[in-house]
């Protein structure tokens, strides 16, 4: 009856994972005394999401996730990514994809001199905090 049980948890995580393309799932995990413990643990290239991928295997990753849901669910709308800079190739999906990018700060964006060292002096603020919320 147990490998009646582990047989069919791990046919279930294989039909799953023949769904998507980044991203896959651990379902399931084989206990020491031989028994099935679920779980649900997403994989990226190879790399637990939660714990090492890199910025832009998470996005793409996330990008997968979505696009399968959605084609589930035969409906198609927008994904926003923010971060988008970080991604150098962009999982290609059959949705509009919007890409919210970190502009690089120019002085000639200001109208002064001023202005520009307080938005700078502004922007590191807000980068600290969010990094001390973290």
């Amino acid at each position: 009856m147990e490998t009646f049980i582990k047989e069919r948890a791990f046919m279930l995580q294989e039909k799953i994972n023949k769904r998507f393309s980044v991203v896959k799932f651990n379902l399931f995990k084989e206990q020491i005394n031989g028994g099935v413990r679920q779980t649900c643990e997403c994989i990226v290239n190879g790399i637990p999401y939660i714990l090492n991928a890199n910025r832009e295997s998470q996005i793409n990753g996330g990008i997968d996730i979505v696009d399968k849901i959605q084609g589930h669910y035969n409906l198609r709308m927008p994904i926003i990514v923010d971060n988008a800079e970080a991604v150098t190739e962009m999982y290609k999906i059959d949705t509009q994809l919007i890409k919210l990018i970190k502009p690089e700060i120019d002085e000639s964006m200001f109208s002064n001199y001023d202005d520009f060292e307080y938005f700078k002096k502004y922007y590191s603020e807000i980068k600290t905090e969010r990094i001390a919320l973290k």
